[in-house]
């Protein structure tokens, strides 16, 4: 019997969302259930005046989102992906991600303890344990494979 249908899963370049990327894979295998990749970026107001800028970091977001996705497939997951840019309305990647769980029925999330952060991430309080208090659904954290 299946107990998760649909997990989320927030990646980035780091090591820690590779382990979660895995974990993730084997337990959809084992629960039938599908994976919805995303990627935040966190675009600085600043940043908005250089739209060549922008464009790099679509770019490469989109590259690690199919390179995910395709280690997915060959594991022959089922998969979804979104990248997503936090705004004044969700103005924290924590944000997105919630509200990106909620969007696509999500019943469970699993992320890597330590992601690419920034100071305002660690002086906020990293995404990992955000989404632990602030999630309704189920999270498993990954730590990285050390």
């Amino acid at each position: 019997m299946s107990v998760f249908k649909k997990i989320l899963v927030p990646v980035d370049a780091s090591e820690c969302a590779t382990h979660a990327v895995e974990r993730a894979l084997d337990l959809a295998l084992d629960q039938q259930a599908a994976i919805h990749f995303v990627h935040v970026l966190n675009i600085h107001p600043i940043v908005i005046a250089y739209p060549t800028v922008i464009d790099a970091m679509n770019a490469e977001a989109e590259v690690l989102l199919d390179r995910t996705a395709s280690r997915a497939g060959e594991k022959k997951v089922l998969t979804t992906k979104a990248l997503l840019i936090t705004d004044p309305k969700h103005p924290r990647i924590v944000d997105q991600i919630l509200l990106e769980a909620t969007n696509v029925g999500a019943d469970l999330i699993i992320a890597g303890t330590h992601g690419k952060g920034s100071f305002e991430t660690w002086f906020l309080g990293g995404v990992a344990e955000a989404l632990t208090r602030r999630s309704s659904l189920p999270v498993m954290l990954v730590p990285s494979g050390r």
